[in-house]
């Protein structure tokens, strides 16, 4: 299976330079291309024309929030279970306020995929205005998109530590620790790097 993982982050990015290695590891090993690109998080956030240029060549895009951390290096991305025939999201767990989260997200190469990530483009003016952006708006429209949308369990593919709040477990796929303040992002970050399992 041909896969991309695509990440982008802003110019002094402090976590950026934390994870770039560990994601580059992951996709060395299991023969991934690893497309990293350099952005304010504002312009990050239309990157979804993107995602469909990406699919043009590759079976699968997985999208990674930079300060995610691959935790479990052995796992491939296509074979982690629950994912669906489009574009899969994991519940995120913590709170009312999001119910999935958009840091990483896994985009098969579909007519159903596509099609969702037009309609995601065509909305930006809606989901610009929401707190919560795309997983906000994904979460307000679930029922209509849920032909195109799976949404699976938390912890499949996106373990989200927020605030005192951590789900992530050892073994576990992938540590993400969206919305802490940068030093504590930074701080955990690093001690999740020692925690990898290779």
């Amino acid at each position: 299976m041909n896969v991309a993982i695509f990440t982008s982050a802003g110019v002094g990015t402090p976590w950026a330079e934390l994870t770039v290695a560990n994601r580059l590891a992951y996709c060395v090993r299991h023969d991934y291309t690893m497309v990293w690109r350099c952005e304010a998080y504002s312009q990050a956030l239309s990157n979804f024309w993107r995602i469909g240029q990406l699919l043009e060549h590759h079976d699968l895009v997985w999208t990674l929030d930079a300060d995610c951390v691959i935790t479990n290096l052995t796992t491939r991305i296509e074979d982690v279970p629950d994912l669906g025939p489009h574009m899969t999201i994991c519940e995120e767990g913590i709170g009312a306020h999001a119910l999935v989260n958009g840091g990483s997200i896994v985009w098969r190469a579909t007519q159903g995929t596509l099609s969702l990530l037009a309609d995601i483009v065509a909305a930006e003016d809606e989901w610009r205005s929401m707190e919560w952006n795309v997983q906000q708006w994904l979460m307000k429209h679930r029922e209509r998109l849920a032909d195109r949308m799976t949404i699976a369990p938390k912890r499949t593919f996106n373990s989200v530590h927020l605030g005192q709040t951590n789900h992530w477990q050892h073994g576990d796929f992938v540590y993400h620790p969206c919305g802490n303040p940068p030093d504590i992002r930074c701080e955990s970050i690093r001690e999740h790097l020692g925690r990898v399992i290779t």
